[in-house]
């Protein structure tokens, strides 16, 4: 069975909306068209999950390696991070 790593970071009480958790960073991309916020109230007590999707360019290794090989093609990398806020009224 392949195994998955996730980081969880652990709210502290009375924190009253998901966004209240997140860096400024973060609050700043939620007005990104490319952030994605979906709700589950089913999960937990209640979750949002964040998915910042990060913009389409060349990877800098890249034009450094164009220096010295010809590599065919357009190669873009689109970097991508979630955040999963989940709900304990317990």
């Amino acid at each position: 069975m392949a195994q998955k790593t996730l980081t969880l970071h652990l709210g502290k009480d009375g924190v009253e909306r998901f966004e209240d958790v997140l860096t400024e960073e973060a609050q700043n991309k939620l007005a990104l068209p490319s952030t994605r916020v979906s709700d589950d109230p089913e999960f937990g007590d209640g979750a949002r999950l964040y998915v910042f999707v990060g913009g389409e360019q060349t990877p800098k290794w890249l034009r450094e390696v164009r220096t010295l090989f010809d590599v065919p093609g357009a190669i873009q990398t689109n970097s991508a991070a979630g955040v999963l806020g989940v709900v304990d009224k317990g």
